[in-house]
């Protein structure tokens, strides 16, 4: 009976002693992971202070591990500067669910901002959190943020002039009729052709018609008032948001100063000395809700008005009115 049961024993100390070994190679094998792992990784203790960091943690905030442990993360200060009580939130979080994350920008030691992904889980030996420990994840993804900007960027404005492009004019200007219903204002809206900007790029060539374009978009937003917007719809045809107008006199003034503007002489440096090139600009004026009361009709009737100033010469403004022949809208 004594040899059995010595024989038994000695049976489960090497279970023992294999399970421990191969716990103790499971945990190696989990520290090598998270010493390469790209992502950030530290624990913090239940006063949220940092009591280890693995090696891409350093390299993602420029802290040495030395500056770390021991001490609150720098991104719980980053937190405490917003403006919301995210820290507050991400305590609450973290002991209703056990995890918590977000995505915001942060800066690293040396003060290079960077998009942050954290996310903390909490890992708790009681029911009461009083001994809770955390883990976090952290993430540089910069080049993520910097590309979405990169496409919204595009989606919403013209790469040529940097104005905002047909569809963000579009929004703006249904925002604004919107709101020039609600207060009771008028709002101003300019179409502009350039004159002579298909005879530039024919001679000069499409370079130079590229330069005038950016050059006249550059006019026309030193023309405007602080709150109006210059959008360039395509090719040579740019339009002019003018809200809260309290008198409708206001818009002839800007479109006056935009037709001087617009037709002095564009100078552009060449290998073989100055090019210059000569536009101007026909400006069609719409008022809502005098003329139009939703975007799509004001934008149609300051086109067709527009149309009217080119019949007319050229180098001028036209107001849109219901008594003009209208059939030159269409010519």
């Amino acid at each position: 009976m004594l040899d059995q049961h010595i024989t038994e024993r000695a049976y489960e100390l090497n279970l023992e002693s294999g399970a421990k070994n191969q716990i103790e190679a499971d945990l190696l094998l989990a520290s090598k992971v998270i010493e390469l792992m790209n992502e950030g990784v530290a624990s913090l203790d239940s006063n949220f202070n940092v009591t280890s960091v693995n090696p891409a943690y350093t390299k993602i905030t420029g802290y040495t591990e030395e500056e770390l442990i021991g001490s609150i993360p720098p991104f719980i200060a980053t937190m405490k500067l917003s403006e919301d009580d995210s820290v507050e939130g991400m305590c609450n979080e973290l002991e209703n669910s056990d995890g918590w994350s977000a995505e915001f920008w942060d800066n690293t030691k040396d003060g290079t901002r960077y998009a942050a992904s954290l996310s903390i889980s909490s890992v708790s030996t009681d029911d009461d959190y009083e001994h809770a420990q955390y883990a976090v994840v952290l993430s540089d993804i910069s080049k993520r943020k910097h590309d979405e900007e990169k496409i919204r960027y595009q989606a919403n404005y013209d790469l040529l002039t940097d104005l905002p492009n047909r569809a963000l004019f579009m929004d703006r200007l249904n925002q604004a009729v919107l709101n020039t219903t609600r207060i009771s204002r008028k709002l101003g809206l300019m179409f502009i052709d350039l004159d002579g900007f298909k005879q530039v790029n024919d001679t000069l060539g499409h370079d130079i018609g590229d330069k005038l374009l950016k050059e006249a978009a550059k006019r026309l937003e030193n023309c405007i008032r602080t709150g109006d917007t210059v959008a360039r719809l395509g090719g040579d045809e740019f339009t002019v948001i003018m809200p809260n107008l309290v008198d409708s006199s206001h818009i002839s003034i800007v479109a006056n100063r935009i037709l001087d503007d617009l037709s002095r002489p564009y100078i552009f440096s060449d290998t073989e000395g100055d090019v210059i090139a000569n536009v101007s600009g026909s400006i069609g004026i719409a008022i809502s809700p005098d003329d139009a009361e939703t975007p799509d009709d004001l934008l149609k009737k300051a086109d067709c008005a527009m149309y009217i100033a080119k019949n007319q010469g050229k180098n001028n403004y036209q107001l849109y009115s219901e008594g003009r022949d209208l059939r030159l809208c269409t010519d």
